[in-house]
């Protein structure tokens, strides 16, 4: 499934595809995890995420599209590299991830090859984006 298919859902969720109705405010960033058979070098998963505004953080309106889940994750420790393409290609995404790793072998650190993600700060068509390339490490 693409990345638009995935922000599609998110998109239906915040703009009233849930329980409650509810109008819920986009925020940034949205990251996209990406879950990589290292041996194949093939994308086996993607999931797209965006943080749940404070408002609605007590008690998130539950989802009405049985493809879109609420989900808490724990702390965690990400390193990322910022890409200020407005529309980066594949090449471009690869020589950032790339950068990212060298910087993180430069401090000793081993990334997660498996799981890596993308992260998008700015609503596509508002000018200039604000684009990373994100490995997660150990807290």
């Amino acid at each position: 499934l693409s990345k638009q298919w995935y922000q599609r859902r998110v998109r239906g969720y915040i703009s009233g595809a849930n329980a409650d109705g509810a109008k819920i405010p986009m925020t940034a960033p949205v990251v996209t995890v990406y879950h990589m058979n290292t041996t194949t070098q093939k994308i086996t998963s993607a999931h797209t995420y965006f943080y749940v505004p404070s408002a609605f953080q007590a008690a998130p309106p539950q989802p009405t599209d049985d493809t879109v889940q609420l989900v808490t994750f724990e702390r965690q420790l990400v390193y990322s590299r910022a890409i200020g393409d407005r529309y980066p290609s594949e090449a471009r995404w690869s020589k950032t991830f790339q950068e990212l790793i060298a910087s993180m072998m430069k401090e000793g650190v081993t990334p997660n090859y498996s799981v890596f993600a993308t992260a998008g700060y700015t609503r596509p068509g508002f000018g200039q984006q604000r684009n990373e390339a994100m490995y997660f490490g150990e807290v």
